[in-house]
């Protein structure tokens, strides 16, 4: 029976161990964990004109005109003057940071662009990315983030994100919802995911 209680010890742990929520170090790895995911691999650079448009083999697609996410802002110097591009059969997305300082690279101004319909969308951009998009039966899923228990630029619990569709021009909220808290104070970009 002695030789047993460790056995079963040590079956204890490693069960307990691999329940254990993982950790993820940054939202890139977060998202490329996500199922039917739109785009993946790392993209490429692409320079972005003064006139906030991007060249996409050999045609000028306008970002002036840009259908926004509700509290989202469409301006010339959001991307930065180089961006990061993803590419899939329908869509293209564009991803970069504009000029900022402290809490502000936590937003990512993030575009879609259809490629049948010529139609581009600029989607939520705290922690955005590309590469957080899915395919839906629907359109285009999307997330949009909320920090949760927000007290001060460096000081929260988690972030809240919420599942929405990009359908026929129109942005859908979807019923699901994942939540990650942070691991570690001070850092939003070491977290877990909750549910």
């Amino acid at each position: 029976m002695k030789k047993l209680l460790p056995a079963t010890l040590l079956l204890c742990l490693l069960n307990a161990h691999a329940q254990q929520p993982r950790v993820f170090s940054g939202y890139e790895e977060f998202y490329a964990s996500l199922p039917d995911r739109l785009f993946t691999g790392e993209g490429e650079d692409i320079a972005v004109s003064s006139r906030h448009s991007v060249r996409i083999d050999g045609r000028e697609h306008r970002f002036r005109r840009a259908i926004a996410f509700p509290g989202e802002s469409v301006y010339p110097d959001d991307l930065g003057r180089s961006a990061t591009l993803y590419r899939s059969a329908g869509h293209y997305c564009v991803d970069g940071i504009g000029a900022t300082s402290g809490t502000g690279s936590r937003h990512i101004s993030v575009y879609l662009i259809d490629r049948n319909k010529g139609r581009s969308y600029k989607l939520p951009s705290l922690f955005g990315s590309c590469r957080a998009l899915s395919r839906s039966a629907n359109g285009v899923g999307f997330l949009r983030a909320d920090i949760v228990n927000y007290r001060a630029a460096y000081d929260a619990d988690g972030v809240l994100f919420s599942e929405h569709v990009l359908a026929d021009d129109k942005f859908l909220a979807g019923s699901r919802q994942l939540e990650v808290r942070f691991v570690e104070p001070d850092n939003f970009y070491r977290f877990r995911l909750m549910k």
